[in-house]
């Protein structure tokens, strides 16, 4: 079949297998007519699917050669795994936490914003631990605390002339 803006579809025993878009995209099918796999520009996406019995999209596994992206039965982003050994992590579809190769983690919050009586929400920066195990608790864009590995914690000034620099010290014992 070809549509009148070039897009052509490959239909056999009543399924779609195939469709080529004018740009050179092509979408290939499995039986269930899933997508299983997108060529664009060169690169090849695979999409695979955990199901349940009935049917039912559990999760879908896109992987390309950069990265490994997860979404839930609801096609909501879930985890994004890049080759480079960073990790991204989403609840709900919000950004929940990163984890970069050296295994620096960032954790972050859902927070809600409220605009014309419609609640949406956005990830916040809420921690950062390093790869030396170094803990930075983030407040309002700021780092308002860290600990050390050895139990010492430093508070920091959040505002004012001061900010960012160290106003208090809780040392081990």
């Amino acid at each position: 079949i070809t549509y009148s803006d070039g897009t052509t579809q490959v239909v056999i025993g009543g399924k779609v297998k195939k469709i080529t878009r004018p740009d050179g995209t092509i979408y290939n099918y499995n039986n269930e007519e899933l997508v299983e796999s997108v060529v664009s520009g060169g690169v090849t996406t695979t999409y695979s699917y955990t199901l349940d019995e009935s049917g039912k999209i559990l999760e879908t596994i896109l992987t390309d050669p950069l990265k490994t992206v997860y979404y839930d039965g609801a096609n909501k982003l879930k985890r994004i795994v890049f080759n480079t050994g960073k990790t991204i992590e989403y609840n709900n579809g919000i950004l929940s936490k990163a984890v970069d190769a050296d295994g620096t983690t960032y954790i972050y919050e859902e927070v809600p914003v409220t605009k014309d009586n419609i609640t949406e929400y956005e990830a916040k920066l809420k921690t950062i631990i390093t790869s030396a195990g170094i803990k930075y608790h983030i407040t309002d864009n700021n780092v308002s605390s860290s600990d050390l590995p050895d139990s010492t914690t430093y508070t920091y000034y959040d505002s004012g002339p001061f900010q960012g620099k160290i106003r208090e010290a809780s040392l081990p014992g």
